[in-house]
């Protein structure tokens, strides 16, 4: 019995030994204090949570957003951009006094560029992404991180998850000052191209792709993006037409071009394929607007021509009713490159050519144009 007892007793003495040791073991904030004031980061973040809730006042909060910020500084200053540094610095700022202090997020924004342009050259890259990923997600959300982040994941062709740094940026009200940036505009243009007129025109489908990006940033990317989509055959540039078109923000003139290309680039049997139908049909009696449609399509490194095969005689025929002048335009620019009268800089402006002149066509072209096509052929 005695035995059993003095087991008991040893025990217990030991186990209150141990917590009395524990209790010893926790900092004060006087100890804190002294950590800060020889630069101590680890052992002060390791034990500023000592304290009990009941006294982190000021000046325990004071002291942790100091520390904190002292910490990036130093890890910025001694280029240490190794991974335990950066897990330790990202632990702390899920802490919520560091979390909504401004001035701390700019200095871990800052050191955040510079680790993860380093984590690149130094770790593997799925770690690097992953991490990137993560952080951005926690983070404040800066539009000039995101940027920077949206051009690092680019340049590893990480689509997804640029758009996800791209789609934070153009919908932050701070956003428009890089919505004109060529890597934001093609990021856009990329989303859009895989919109279809359905999602784009039903009221949802406005109201969605309004709230895709802030009004400021709109007006910036809309002049890129009507670039991309003259640029663009009209079968890749589909839903950037659909999308500025629901906006509201493409005139008569923009509208008359890009149907008129898509009438001509093998359109698929649909809405927009009629739409663009009459279209043209609606220009043969308007020659100023045929005329202005014209000059914009001649100034193109190609003539459009993917409709010009013997499958599409159709579409030929629309053209030489309506539009007569870009059927004589197209011919005429076959014919010089065949014949080398003019130097076309990017090569063959007519690839569509053969088919174009195939004597099943022959009625929509002279005589004497048809005579030089035969003659340039053995040439």
């Amino acid at each position: 019995m005695n035995k059993t007892w003095m087991f008991y007793f040893l025990i217990i003495t030991v186990a209150f030994g141990s917590k009395t040791l524990l209790a010893a073991e926790k900092y004060s904030l006087a100890d804190l204090q002294v950590l800060s004031d020889n630069n101590e980061f680890r052992e002060f973040f390791s034990h500023a949570k000592d304290v009990l809730p009941s006294k982190r006042k000021r000046k325990w909060r004071d002291l942790v957003i100091g520390e904190a910020k002292s910490y990036v500084d130093y890890l910025r200053s001694s280029k240490n951009y190794e991974m335990n540094s950066w897990n330790e610095i990202e632990k702390i700022s899920s802490w919520t006094q560091l979390k909504y202090d401004n001035f701390y997020q700019i200095k871990l924004n800052s050191y955040a560029k510079s680790f993860f342009e380093n984590c690149f050259v130094s770790y593997q890259q799925n770690i690097c992404l992953s991490k990137m990923n993560k952080f951005w997600q926690t983070s404040n959300k800066d539009s000039d991180l995101g940027y920077h982040f949206s051009k690092l994941a680019s340049g590893l062709v990480q689509e997804e998850l640029t758009w996800s740094f791209v789609n934070d940026i153009i919908k932050n009200q701070e956003g428009h000052y890089y919505c004109d940036k060529p890597l934001i505009t093609d990021k856009l243009a990329q989303h859009l191209q895989v919109l279809t007129r359905t999602q784009v025109f039903s009221f949802k489908g406005k109201v969605k792709l309004q709230n895709m990006a802030t009004a400021k940033c709109w007006k910036k990317m809309i002049p890129a993006l009507k670039a991309t989509m003259i640029s663009l055959p009209a079968s890749e540039s589909n839903g950037i037409y659909f999308a500025l078109n629901s906006l509201k923000q493409l005139n008569q003139k923009e509208t008359d071009l890009w149907l008129t290309r898509y009438l001509l680039d093998k359109p698929q049997v649909g809405d927009t394929f009629n739409q663009a139908w009459n279209r043209v049909k609606e220009l043969g009696s308007d020659f100023k607007r045929r005329e202005a449609v014209l000059n914009s399509l001649t100034s193109l490194n190609r003539l459009p021509d993917e409709s010009f095969s013997n499958e599409s005689k159709a579409i030929i025929r629309h053209f030489n009713r309506y539009f007569p002048e870009y059927i004589s335009n197209y011919a005429k620019t076959c014919l010089s490159y065949l014949e080398g009268t003019k130097i076309f800089e990017f090569g063959n402006p007519t690839p569509s050519c053969k088919n174009f002149f195939d004597q099943k066509n022959k009625k929509f072209i002279s005589r004497n144009l048809r005579e030089r096509f035969t003659k340039a052929k053995r040439l």
